[in-house]
């Protein structure tokens, strides 16, 4: 488990237009959770709908990665280093 900050880049559904934004990548997190106001920009057609209470209000709430993307994308926390890594590589250990 861990979590850590980062700038990631977030792309439409073509790849032809990408927007950074600060994250939380959360791997006790399950769900993704990204302003719509940017995906509206990027082009992104929702596929499904579901209803998510957060304090803060969707505009509002901070972007962040859960553990369902990272497994899709094979990605995980290195803590000591504070980076993605992919799952295929082991830990640092220092």
């Amino acid at each position: 488990m861990g979590a850590l900050n980062l700038t990631i880049e977030v792309g439409g559904q073509q790849g032809e237009q990408f927007e950074e934004v600060e994250a939380l990548v959360d791997t006790s997190a399950v769900t993704t959770m990204l302003p719509g106001s940017m995906l509206r920009r990027l082009g992104v057609i929702p596929t499904t709908s579901e209803i998510f209470a957060h304090a803060c209000g969707e505009e509002g709430a901070a972007p962040l990665i859960g553990a369902y993307t990272l497994e899709g994308l094979h990605l995980g926390i290195d803590p000591y280093a504070q980076q993605l890594i992919p799952l295929d590589r082991p830990l640092s250990l220092r």
